[in-house]
């Protein structure tokens, strides 16, 4: 099909593909928020992706994340927003997507940037939390009053979850006895806990490096397409999508403390989107 031939698609008759992945999410989000809250169940715990290195990592899991959906939030709450979000982008997106270059190829398209995704967001979770896992590694087998406290004030995120005046009083007791073991146990089930954080507590689910990835192929295909977001005035698809990925860069960037979202793996569906686009439209 070409781009003179392309026709958009009727609201009333979603695309077989976009069909089947948005109604196979809004499915498993509804399945995982009865399980938990009924049944006491993390469906997630299975098909969310955790690290290599997890107790809990599974192969399959680099697709089923894609399908996984967070439905609490940090308040407790149930949490629309995370699916809404990423249907609504499938739903509008990736139709156009699909009747443009048929199912196959746009299924194609979906699971590669599913895929892609992840592996950038492995690649710099491995490079950017490797120093810290020596580090954490290297005080538990040399363990000291002062090293442990010198680790602890490095990195805030470890500080503000133990609680500075926590830590005062612990170092300030540990230096009046430092032959006291039982200090330095306590210091390294401290260490313990963040080792295992940084292997087996991270995990990640969404479609959001996916849908990433459709909405740089629509702005790249479409580029003069004018959309009316939620800011209210219409805008260039092109321009829409690179004030988003400028956002995502600068929230990589900034690295806010608590920040739970997979910023890397939504650059990480871009680039990918990018690379297919100019290999099947040269």
């Amino acid at each position: 099909m070409s781009y003179n031939s392309y026709q958009p698609f009727n609201a009333n008759q979603m695309p077989p593909a976009v069909k089947v992945i948005l109604f196979t999410n809004i499915g498993l989000w509804l399945v995982s928020y009865l399980l938990y809250t009924k049944a006491n169940f993390d469906l997630s715990n299975h098909l969310a992706l955790f690290n290599w290195g997890s107790v809990n990592f599974r192969p399959w899991q680099f697709i089923t994340y894609g399908f996984m959906h967070s439905f609490l939030n940090n308040s407790g709450s149930i949490d629309f927003w995370h699916i809404m979000g990423n249907m609504f982008g499938l739903y509008f997106f990736g139709s156009h997507l699909e009747r443009f270059w048929g199912t196959r190829r746009f299924v194609i398209f979906y699971f590669v940037c599913l895929l892609g995704a992840v592996i950038i967001y492995w690649g710099y979770n491995m490079y950017s939390q490797s120093a810290m896992v020596s580090e954490t590694k290297m005080t538990i087998d040399n363990i000291t009053p002062f090293d442990f406290y010198n680790y602890i004030s490095k990195h805030e995120e470890v500080k503000e979850s133990i609680g500075k005046e926590n830590l005062d009083k612990f170092y300030s007791a540990w230096k009046q006895h430092p032959n006291d073991t039982s200090f330095e146990n306590e210091a390294k089930g401290y260490l313990n806990n963040i080792l295992d954080s940084l292997t087996n507590g991270s995990r990640i689910v969404g479609a959001s490096g996916a849908v990433f990835g459709i909405l740089l192929a629509f702005a790249m295909l479409f580029p003069n397409t004018l959309i009316t977001p939620l800011i209210g005035f219409p805008i260039k698809a092109k321009y829409f999508v690179l004030l988003y990925g400028i956002v995502e860069f600068y929230s990589v960037i900034a690295n806010v403390p608590g920040d739970s979202v997979a910023h890397i793996a939504h650059l990480g569906g871009m680039l990918t989107a990018f690379v297919l686009v100019k290999l099947w439209h040269r």
